[in-house]
């Protein structure tokens, strides 16, 4: 059983004794460890790219000096002459008191990563200190998710995830690396969860993880089954194409929002009928699917998926024909079909630059209310020994007690009494 490890790209792996060479004589009491966890920070800490927005460059990571300096003795000093060497770049600025510098590895040196156990007991002791007093203090803030914090930090992930990346991680090196940093951060310990300030959304080390990548995980030594709602966001827009009314308390403090959720008038429209009647049925992407292979586009239904969240989600402006050709035209097509469906969501969207994501923040809003305020707490509640997190609009639960039915049926009835239909629940297992 591997206890801690670190995780290095190859390229620098292969080149540690030059890199040492070169480092070495600018710290006093140099490490090879130390360094090589530095590095490791970095490897775990990069973000997935975003489908939705190739442009939007997530391919780097956050890092504050003093949480590096904390993990590492002199950190900051092995960070600042890698970066000045080459092999790491800061891509992002500072700003004080809201966002700390972005770093990744440089085109050079960006490889896949390769892992190793870290053999130095005292860095790793030192390491889960720092953890466990992180851990505490986010828990302080965060003591109304206790039960689901209490089961992230039993995880653990079993044999058979290294094939499985092997096997199915292959588009590229970025993606790859990603996939085993989220597998890292579960065996080294490194949970985190927060809620975050837009929407009220509960993130860990499951949200970022990939789907198939769960199958490998347990609790307590029980598998994990996910129970979700089928074509979550086109549902949860069923608020605001019936009762808009009832979302506008969840628009805060955008005082303009919430004035349009409160006097936006909505009428019987067939095209708003049919809209609803697919997405209740849960045939919403299928139907989509064939529209768009009617009109020359043959998507799968991941790749339709995608399309219509850049529908619901980008600016109301068109998207240029030579950047995303294959948006436009899907775009214009679901306006012809769905006219008055695209006019209140634009409505919502707003035409400013600056408040086109509103629609998609309101969307994760009414799911966090629902999913965290109600269903969770009322799954806890009638199932008081249940494992079960939270994955945005799906639940984890552990296969041991086999309530799956009976939380389906929680999520079916909390769901129904604020937007006002019943969805479409479906119990999965991970390995299907």
């Amino acid at each position: 059983m591997i206890k801690r490890c670190q995780i290095i790209p190859e390229l620098i792996f292969n080149n540690l004794e030059g890199i040492e060479e070169q480092i070495k004589p600018h710290i006093k009491g140099f490490d090879i460890d130390n360094m090589k966890e530095v590095l490791t920070i970095l490897s775990s800490h990069i973000r997935k790219e975003n489908k939705l927005n190739p442009s939007k460059k997530n391919n780097s990571a956050q890092l504050r000096l003093d949480y590096i300096n904390e993990l590492v003795p002199q950190g900051g000093k092995y960070l600042k002459h890698l970066v000045l060497l080459g092999y790491i770049k800061i891509v992002d600025g500072y700003i004080p008191g809201e966002k700390s510098y972005s770093y990744k590895y440089t085109e050079k040196w960006e490889s896949k990563y390769v892992f190793r156990n870290l053999n130095n007991p005292k860095l790793a002791r030192r390491i889960d200190k720092v953890y466990e007093k992180y851990s505490k203090l986010r828990l302080k803030t965060l003591r109304t998710y206790a039960d689901q914090v209490k089961y992230l930090k039993l995880l653990t992930i079993v044999d058979g995830w290294q094939e499985f990346i092997d096997l199915n991680c292959t588009d590229s090196v970025h993606q790859r690396n990603c996939v085993i940093a989220s597998a890292m951060r579960i065996i080294n310990k490194d949970f985190y969860y927060s809620i975050d300030k837009t929407a009220g959304r509960f993130h860990s080390n499951l949200t970022s993880m990939k789907r198939g990548l769960k199958q490998f995980l347990r609790v307590k030594g029980e598998k994990l089954v996910n129970i979700d709602v089928k074509n979550c966001q086109p549902y949860l827009a069923l608020l605001l194409l019936t009762n808009p009314q009832k979302a506008a308390f969840l628009a805060k403090d955008d005082s303009e929002l919430k004035y349009i959720l409160e006097n936006l008038e909505i009428s019987e429209c067939e095209d708003i009928e049919l809209f609803k009647k697919l997405v209740l049925e849960g045939t919403f992407y299928e139907y989509l699917m064939e529209e768009f292979k009617n009109e020359g586009f043959e998507l799968s239904r991941d790749d339709t998926k995608i399309q219509v969240l850049k529908i619901f989600f980008a600016s109301n402006d068109l998207p240029s024909d030579k950047i995303d050709p294959t948006n436009l035209q899907c775009r214009l097509i679901f306006m012809s079909l769905f006219p008055n469906v695209h006019n209140i969501f634009s409505q919502i969207r707003g035409d400013s630059f600056f408040t086109y994501n509103r629609f998609a923040i309101l969307l994760q809003s009414i799911e966090a209310y629902v999913m965290l305020d109600f269903i969770m707490k009322r799954v806890y509640k009638v199932i008081p020994k249940i494992i079960a997190m939270t994955v945005h609009d799906s639940i984890m639960v552990g296969e041991g007690i086999k309530c799956n039915e009976l939380v389906k049926k929680i999520m079916i009835e909390e769901f129904k009494e604020f937007i006002g239909f019943e969805p479409k629940v479906k119990i999965e297992s991970y390995e299907e």
